[in-house]
């Protein structure tokens, strides 16, 4: 979700750096940020401010809200950062 709090304010700076991405997971509802970035538009409106969009976009579709450990990336495990 990325329609309230810290997420908007990191959008906001992040996305029109070409050097950043944006990762995406689980389901974005239609007509919310999220769904918009998703479908890379030249620009977003964020806080009312239309801010061009030249961060990377990715998207985890598959990955549930809430990540255990059979459907986490290959080799993870609680605690180990790679």
């Amino acid at each position: 979700m990325c329609e309230a709090g810290r997420v908007l304010h990191h959008l906001r700076h992040n996305a029109g750096d070409p050097k950043s991405t944006i990762l995406i997971t689980g389901f974005q509802a239609e007509n919310t940020l999220g769904r918009r970035l998703l479908s890379r538009p030249d620009q977003v409106r964020i806080f009312g401010i239309w801010t061009p969009l030249r961060a990377e976009v990715e998207s985890l579709d598959d990955s549930p809200a809430t990540p255990t450990r059979k459907n986490c990336w290959p080799g993870w495990r609680p605690g180990r950062l790679n």
